[in-house]
């Protein structure tokens, strides 16, 4: 018999300014990546509310209003499934979880190059531009 594992599902959020700027994060952990914040849902959180909980924990700030842009499956070490939301309102200031990202940026998402972004943050922008 087959044992069934737990999917391990990470939920992130694009959070975007009135400019079309979004907010990211370089993790700590993991040299000079940057990505946009989020995390793993926990047992018995939906996945906005792992999202909300993640943006809070990382960067202090709360955000309102998530719209989910997309999804996809993958077969990363760390997660099986990336969630993604867009929100355009937060609240709180800015206090980065120094253990997990020590420096945040408002940037251009359409430009990027110049930057080591994570996989997901590439996938996370595509989904983005296709919203239009």
């Amino acid at each position: 018999m087959t044992e069934k594992k737990d999917t391990k599902v990470s939920c992130k959020v694009l959070l975007m300014d009135d400019d079309g700027k979004v907010f990211i994060v370089r993790m700590a952990n993991f040299g000079d990546m940057w990505d946009v914040p989020g995390g793993h849902m926990q047992k018995g959180e939906s996945n906005k509310q792992a999202a909300v909980r993640e943006m809070k924990e990382e960067t202090n700030l709360h955000v309102h209003e998530l719209v989910k842009i997309g999804e996809y499956d993958t077969n990363a070490h760390y997660a099986d499934k990336h969630i993604f939301f867009l929100s355009r309102k937060w609240s709180g200031d800015v206090q980065l979880q120094m253990k997990e990202v020590d420096k945040f940026e408002w940037v251009d998402p359409s430009n990027m190059d110049d930057r080591n972004i994570s996989p997901e943050i590439k996938r996370s922008f595509e989904m983005l531009k296709a919203r239009g």
